[in-house]
């Protein structure tokens, strides 16, 4: 997503005005808008939507007309404060922190579409497909290029559809050259209008995090566009460009060789994969969660980094293992109440144990956690590292850190740690999407090699 300078008039809409624009020149503020994604926007007034007393806080929306003319709605806004000029002519200003910016539109409430688009890195690249061919002729003749579409791929989700389809851009300069390009795309149909914001959480997210796994690299969209039927006649839909603060930004490589990647789209079925890893995200969210935050906070300490990664393993266990005790229930409750009686009343130690034995005793330690998950992976893991020496370091290092039981921890260990576990939730994510055991083996011990020379 491009960075944002605005300059234009911005009013606070008013729900009953038919033209979504006062015609009293006093209610439409001259002001400038600059955003960039990394750190959201700004919103520079001069003068103020609020008057001189008035309050920020009820402010949801600010609409806004730039100097060429283009509506644009703001969103995500909190004010940061008024100021006076100290100029000979006093004016009042106004500024507001800005998170989202709806281009090309007026929107009253949060807006809803019935489709988003959004553009990717090396989106192309995972594809592996092309729309043009170039054919080399023989000496002194002409050189030959021919286009011939793809046909886009749809996925069916819950409550959803997801197309993949590739798109051409040609360019001739004159005499000089002709310029060849292709943009894959992504589109998110809900089956009914739904809020920006969701269709971003519950859709476009998940979908961003499968290509960061697949490609191994993080990434943010190029661009984002949201589509509406069109009341104008002779024109089918309204395109609305949406901008968004991005909290960690991703710098994605330029280029990435095809072969370094974890899987690209002709080695999955892109349906029954999408549906699968909607399933999985959603069942295992503390994974995914804490599995691309490091992804995306690559520059987080590695300390934090393998924490991360060893709760993630941990929670994951919660996921295969919904209902595994130790004991059946009723039992379990007797043996905690005759714990308690031979523990003096109304004491700390009381309310220690009582808590524990409430709230973890009945469940595995980490090391069985981390063993069983390890254990129904086995197949795959065994293969890649030495499953008893990750669990017992995993836990022993998870131990330390959380508890300070050791200074003299090995940062640069348990970077090696992380990494290793890295791996490992990768082939829990490949596995999850249906991906050959096999073919998981094979591609990790090729492309994390380095991860694993150590672990094995």
């Amino acid at each position: 997503m491009d960075t944002i300078e605005y300059w234009g008039e911005w009013w606070i809409p008013v729900e009953d005005d038919e033209g979504w624009q006062p015609t009293d020149a006093e209610d439409r503020i001259s002001g400038v808008l600059e955003f960039d994604p990394s750190n959201g926007g700004e919103l520079d007034l001069m003068g103020t939507l609020t008057g001189i007393a008035g309050s920020s806080a009820d402010i949801e929306t600010i609409h806004g007309k730039t100097k060429d003319g283009e509506f644009v709605t703001l969103r995500g806004l909190f004010d940061k404060g008024t100021g006076m000029s100290a100029s000979a002519t006093v004016m009042r200003s106004q500024k507001f922190g800005v998170s989202k910016v709806f281009s090309g539109a007026l929107f009253y409430d949060e807006p809803e579409f019935s489709e988003v688009e959004l553009t990717l890195p090396l989106l192309e690249m995972w594809m592996r497909d092309e729309v043009f061919s170039i054919q080399l002729p023989p000496t002194h003749e002409k050189l030959g290029a021919s286009i011939e579409g793809v046909e886009p791929i749809t996925a069916e989700l819950e409550n959803a559809d997801v197309k993949l389809s590739l798109g051409y851009n040609f360019n001739k300069k004159n005499w000089e050259s002709v310029e060849f390009s292709q943009t894959a795309k992504i589109t998110i149909s809900p089956d009914e209008k739904l809020p920006f914001e969701k269709i971003l959480n519950e859709y476009a997210r998940h979908i961003q995090n499968l290509l960061c796994l697949a490609i191994g690299d993080p990434i943010d969209p190029v661009s984002v566009v949201g589509v509406n039927p069109s009341e104008q006649e002779g024109v089918e839909e309204h395109r609305t460009d949406i901008t968004y603060r991005v909290s960690h930004p991703a710098e994605a490589p330029e280029s990435k060789h095809p072969n370094r990647v974890l899987f690209s789209l002709p080695d999955i079925d892109f349906e029954d994969t999408l549906q699968r890893w909607f399933e999985n995200a959603r069942g295992a969210q503390t994974l995914h969660n804490l599995y691309f935050g490091t992804k995306y906070n690559e520059s987080m300490f590695e300390e934090n980094r393998f924490l991360s990664l060893a709760i993630a393993i941990e929670g994951f266990h919660s996921h295969l293992f919904p209902d595994h005790r130790l004991m059946e229930e009723s039992n379990y409750d007797d043996l905690h109440e005759e714990i308690l009686e031979v523990v003096p009343d109304d004491t700390e130690v009381e309310n220690r144990i009582d808590g524990l034995l409430g709230s973890i005793g009945n469940h595995p330690s980490l090391r069985n956690k981390i063993e069983m998950v390890f254990s129904e992976y086995d197949h795959i893991l065994s293969e890649l590292i030495d499953v008893d020496r990750v669990a017992k370091r995993t836990t022993d290092n998870r131990h330390n850190l959380a508890h300070a039981l050791d200074d003299g921890v090995d940062t640069a260990a348990v970077g090696d740690l992380a990494r290793t576990l890295q791996v490992v939730i990768e082939a829990i994510l490949m596995d999850a999407i249906g991906l050959d055991s096999d073919y998981i083996i094979e591609t990790l011990q090729e492309n994390r090699k380095y991860y694993l020379a150590d672990q094995a």
